[in-house]
């Protein structure tokens, strides 16, 4: 598994609604972001949605009743599995917050600097009958990084609105690479009895360092 490029597709629409999650479908959620210079305070969480999983070893969702308060909720999210290679996420969120990234869009971005982001998957395994943590930043489990591609920052906003149960959302995309001289740890997971720990982002020297602890 710690090869193969992970490409996770949610049912976004399904934690809005309690009975769209007796079919266990793949959820996500993105828990913070925050930075970009202009943005004078990290975006809110500021929707209620259902969370069908009660204690994640990822604390930064809190389900109190079967819902938790999040930044956006999860369309897809992807990455190669290379160290410095993107996430992208496809997501969507309140109008608010997407008016506030919008702002930024159509800006000349002085730091492509993200100083929060976090974000959460879960699925069902079928053949534990349960529910199990699919992917999410370990360690730190709220990270720092940069939106990528500098001369044409991969943050896109859409203000078409999406109507989902009684409110209306926007779609986000956007790009992360890590920071520079950050590393960060995921895990991910097959099942809930399959998981792995997979690197992001390098410290400088922490490979000679390694080679040099093991020996000739």
């Amino acid at each position: 598994m710690a090869s193969v490029p992970l490409d996770f597709l949610c049912s976004w629409q399904s934690v809005f609604g309690s009975a769209d999650l007796l079919e266990h479908r793949r959820i996500g959620y993105l828990t913070a972001f925050d930075g970009l210079a202009r943005l004078p305070s990290a975006l809110n969480a500021d929707l209620g949605v259902f969370c069908p999983y009660q204690t994640p070893s990822y604390t930064p969702v809190v389900p109190h009743n079967g819902r938790v308060n999040v930044v956006a909720v999860i369309e897809q999210i992807q990455w190669d599995g290379g160290i410095g290679s993107a996430v992208t996420i496809d997501c969507h969120m309140s109008r608010e917050n997407a008016i506030r990234l919008k702002s930024l869009e159509q800006e000349t971005l002085s730091t492509l600097e993200v100083r929060k982001i976090g974000w959460w998957v879960t699925d069902y395994d079928q053949v534990n009958k349960k529910w199990f943590e699919q992917f999410y930043p370990k360690a730190p489990q709220i990270l720092s990084a940069l939106i990528a591609r500098k001369e044409n920052p991969m943050l896109n906003v859409d203000l078409t609105p999406s109507p989902v149960s009684n409110i209306y959302v926007y779609k986000v995309h956007l790009e992360i690479v890590p920071s520079a001289n950050v590393a960060a740890t995921f895990q991910v997971a097959a099942s809930a009895t399959e998981k792995v720990d997979r690197q992001w982002g390098l410290v400088v020297g922490s490979l000679a360092s390694g080679a040099s602890a093991a020996g000739p």
